[in-house]
């Protein structure tokens, strides 16, 4: 995840995805979006890297594995993405998971794109309006019940001095845990990312 978010950064991923142009709510519903040829004109006039950057991780496409150790990820690289489950590799072509890499408030997110394989680690509507209203002054704990990808819990946990974050689902809490660890705000927690069945216990 640290190489990973090296590369990001390195890239300046979250413009890159600016220039993209995509519609507002693009990471919420990529599945209602048309971006047609556009969007594959613009790409093509990147550098190599940045296009196939924002192919697997903006658009959830599939591309060569070859051309991505030759211009992106070193092998290694690719092995523990495919491990951590973000990337799944199949005939010599690579894909995220139906995941997207979400650039947001300075934060860097993973979560599931759309509702096209699951709800539990996605950005809603409502996180995207909360997350700009909450966080205008520091406060002592947030507590971020169906935190999903961990989206608010990420960003309080940048201004108060306790934050835990909750989902039922067990894939949104270890998604969450990813993001904590990319977003460097993992030590900021009182306790990981849990299941809501166990949150109470101790």
């Amino acid at each position: 995840i640290f190489k990973l978010r090296k590369i990001l950064l390195d890239s300046n991923y979250d413009l890159l995805v600016k220039e993209m142009k995509l519609p507002l709510w693009y990471f919420r519903d990529p599945g209602f979006i048309h971006y047609g040829h556009s969007i594959d004109n613009r790409l093509n006039k990147l550098n190599k890297s940045y296009e196939l950057l924002l192919r697997l991780f903006s658009l959830n496409q599939a591309v060569n594995k070859k051309e991505v150790i030759k211009s992106l990820f070193s092998e290694e690289i690719i092995k523990d993405l495919v491990s951590l489950g973000l990337l799944l590799e199949e005939n010599d072509k690579l894909q995220t998971d139906a995941y997207a890499i979400v650039p947001f408030l300075g934060s860097l997110l993973i979560a599931t794109s759309g509702t096209a394989r699951s709800i539990g680690a996605y950005i809603g509507r409502q996180s995207y309006f909360l997350a700009t209203k909450l966080f205008e002054q520091d406060f002592d704990s947030f507590l971020d019940m169906g935190s999903g990808c961990g989206l608010l819990a990420i960003l309080a946990a940048r201004r108060a001095k306790k934050v835990v974050g909750v989902d039922i689902l067990s894939e949104a809490v270890e998604v969450g845990k990813t993001n904590a660890v990319l977003n460097q705000v993992d030590k900021n927690f009182i306790r990981p990312f849990c299941k809501a069945t166990n949150v109470f216990s101790n």
